[in-house]
């Protein structure tokens, strides 16, 4: 069984253990950091558990109308059962529902396998950022685009307020 709940503080161990196990020294949330996001009004820690075991989180961050993934990582065992996925798709469901028009999120330009997987929820290269990372380590800003308004075409007008009358501006409706 699958269970997706908010973090708390009581979680801390367990998140930096998995910031720890899944990314380098200079891409991980140190402690201070994690507890900020889970105590922030802006930011949301998600935590799924399998089988009762908790074994992935995502650290999301809310604008107006964006949700920002700043990371999602799932514990190296449980990473062949497609739970990185299923935690995407209730990120994108929460944000579709919650009308956000789209999710952003840096990923390691050097990493195919990670972009690819990105791209498979629709998400679009935007462009790069050059020493994201660190020095000869950029990234690659993607967005999934979750509510398109279509454009809206406006009528303008222009209103020509003169003290003397002006013989050309008759011409004009």
């Amino acid at each position: 069984m699958i269970h997706i709940r908010k973090a708390t503080i009581s979680d801390l161990d367990f998140l930096q253990a998995l910031e720890n196990i899944s990314f380098s020294a200079k891409r991980r949330f140190d402690l201070m950091s994690i507890k900020h996001s889970i105590k922030s009004i802006h930011q949301t820690v998600l935590i799924l558990s399998y089988e009762n075991v908790d074994v992935a989180s995502a650290i999301i961050k809310r604008y107006e109308k964006t949700l920002r993934v700043y990371s999602i990582a799932v514990l190296p065992e449980y990473r062949k059962l497609a739970l990185g996925r299923y935690l995407m798709s209730h990120i994108i469901e929460e944000a579709r529902n919650d009308n956000f028009d789209q999710i952003t999120l840096e990923a390691d330009a050097q990493n195919m396998k990670l972009i690819e997987w990105y791209e498979s929820f629709g998400f679009k290269l935007v462009h790069e950022i050059k020493d994201y990372y660190g020095t000869g380590e950029p990234a690659y800003k993607m967005v999934l685009q979750l509510n398109i308004k279509p454009r809206v075409k406006r009528n303008l007008t222009n209103i020509v307020v003169v003290d003397q009358a002006v013989d050309w501006l008759e011409s004009i409706d």
